[in-house]
């Protein structure tokens, strides 16, 4: 009994603290949250079969941004796809952002994982990408080129 009292002390001592701490953070830097649909036009070269032409995808995405300073994290579900995911992103400079997404498609075994680098080119708004991608459980790699289309609105500042 007295190991359950010194755990249940320790748990409410950490929660406090911890709860304590976020406060502070939250208070100083607030996230802006964002919801709507992403449209992203891209090609993509196949890396083990390079005689055969570019492909091309047109995913069609519900996604929710989060930003916060010079972090964006994306929760998003991929409409064309049956693929819920995540979009991790960080502005290096003004005209320059590092990105990595990764998803997983309900209907089948596979899932993806990309990385690369994006610019924007209207208001911040559209942005051009260029990303290595690979596929799962089959090792498909590609180099992916697009643009990142959103119509989004505030739904919280």
């Amino acid at each position: 009994m007295l190991k359950l009292s010194i755990l249940v002390i320790a748990v409410m001592l950490t929660g406090t603290s911890i709860h304590a701490q976020s406060d502070t953070i939250h208070l100083k830097h607030r996230a802006q949250i964002n919801g709507g649909v992403m449209f992203i036009p891209q090609g993509g070269l196949s890396l083990q079969h390079l005689d055969k032409p570019l492909e091309s995808f047109y995913p069609v995405l519900l996604v929710m941004p989060i930003i916060k300073e010079h972090w964006t994290i994306v929760p998003f579900l991929n409409m064309t796809a049956n693929a819920p995911g995540l979009a991790l992103k960080y502005k290096i400079s003004k005209t320059l952002k590092l990105n990595a997404t990764c998803y997983k498609k309900m209907h089948i075994n596979e899932a993806n994982v990309k990385v690369g680098f994006e610019t924007p080119v209207w208001e911040e708004k559209v942005a051009l990408f260029v990303q290595y991608s690979n596929n799962f459980p089959k090792t498909k790699q590609y180099i992916v080129a697009g643009a990142f289309i959103p119509f989004t609105f505030k739904l919280k500042k």
